[in-house]
């Protein structure tokens, strides 16, 4: 079940990275909107349009109503407030969707597409280009998710087009936090995006390249779902503010125990394609120590387990004078094949620097398209 909680404390602790000897029972905790002071969000500082129009495709797992019309008769309409497919089968219609558009309240349509149509698409609109398949994190609404990327992709130029992954979450209200508990909540969401990639994004191999990118509580859903998809590949992972264990890649994590959480940090690796049995992109890693909403999750649950979008990978905490870089903790199948980035180096001000939502700002967009050429 989803919980409402009013915020009345924002401060959150910087806590020891203390881990037990199996994986820790986390809770996920998702601030639903960046509020002044603790991080402004480009996203959601500007109201979104009504009617929003969205001129690319998205991929969603949301359930949808067949709604044809004369010379639309792949027509459908979903509501941004399903929280998701209950158990008549509506989890397996993960769909390509063009022309989507509000059409009132928070009501939305669309053309749905088969993975050869949507192909034929992106191929005709999009020629030369490469799919950046994004995943958002909880709590975000559809139309400020279509909004902020429609923002994002005028910045990215014509290269690498984003092609968001919608997936069902429960609608928020400014000023919420909801405690998500993961033994209920995240692993149905995991089983949306798996369903979403199995039944669609898996047939993708026909995209010859293809990177994704990973936001917030996405990484954690990434991180139950990769198990599942090891046969879709990509060029690049972006892991941007995740809400995962900072130690997920460490060997000492993936070697202490049997259980099967603790192999997941390989799983996300070998989403990546390999050459010669070696990856031949990065798992990119971007992280604030600042982040407002991650030094709150730190503590939810008594984990006291860092988050990796504050410390990012292979570093550990030196106790007295912050924290230190050690590429030789990583396993070594996943050394030398990630990479940092200190974004919180590059947010400035009251405003910005404990900021969580900075996936869509300028330098961000920058640093991704030097890494994707």
């Amino acid at each position: 079940m989803f919980f409402k909680n009013c915020i009345e404390e924002f401060t959150a602790p910087k806590a020891k990275a203390v881990d037990s000897t199996v994986e820790e029972v986390e809770t996920v905790t998702q601030l639903p909107r960046e509020l002044p002071f603790f991080g402004a969000s480009i996203d959601r500082a500007t109201p979104v349009p009504q009617n929003l129009s969205f001129p690319g495709m998205i991929v969603t797992s949301i359930d949808y109503d067949e709604r044809p019309q004369t010379g639309r008769p792949k027509r459908i309409t979903f509501s941004g407030s399903t929280p998701g497919g209950s158990g008549d089968g509506a989890r397996i219609k993960a769909i390509f969707v063009k022309n989507v558009k509000n059409i009132g309240g928070d009501t939305y349509e669309g053309d749905q597409m088969s993975a050869d149509e949507a192909l034929a698409y992106f191929t005709e609109k999009h020629a030369g280009a490469t799919p950046l398949f994004f995943i958002h994190g909880y709590n975000n609404e559809p139309q400020d998710t279509l909004h902020a990327v429609n923002k994002a992709q005028a910045k990215m130029g014509v290269n690498h087009v984003i092609i968001p992954i919608i997936w069902p979450c429960h609608n928020s209200l400014a000023g919420e936090l909801y405690h998500l508990d993961r033994g209920d909540n995240a692993p149905e969401a995991a089983e949306e995006l798996a369903l979403a990639f199995g039944a669609t994004l898996q047939t993708t191999s026909k995209f010859a390249k293809k990177n994704l990118l990973c936001h917030s509580m996405g990484n954690y859903i990434l991180r139950k779902a990769a198990g599942k998809i090891q046969n879709l590949k990509f060029d690049n992972i972006f892991l941007v503010a995740a809400d995962l264990r900072h130690n997920l890649f460490d060997e000492d994590f993936i070697n202490r125990s049997s259980n099967p959480a603790n192999k997941e940090g390989l799983h996300i690796l070998r989403l990546l394609k390999q050459k010669n049995g070696q990856p031949v992109g990065k798992i990119y890693v971007v992280h604030n120590w600042e982040d407002y909403a991650l030094g709150f999750s730190t503590g939810i649950g008594g984990n006291w387990v860092n988050r990796m979008g504050q410390a990012g990978v292979g570093t550990y905490d030196k106790w007295f004078g912050g924290w230190g870089d050690n590429v030789n903790l990583l396993h070594p199948e996943i050394r030398h094949h990630t990479e940092n980035f200190n974004a919180g180096a590059r947010l400035n001000g009251v405003s910005d620097y404990k900021s969580h939502s900075y996936q869509w700002m300028d330098f961000m967009i920058n640093y991704y398209k030097s890494k994707l050429g």
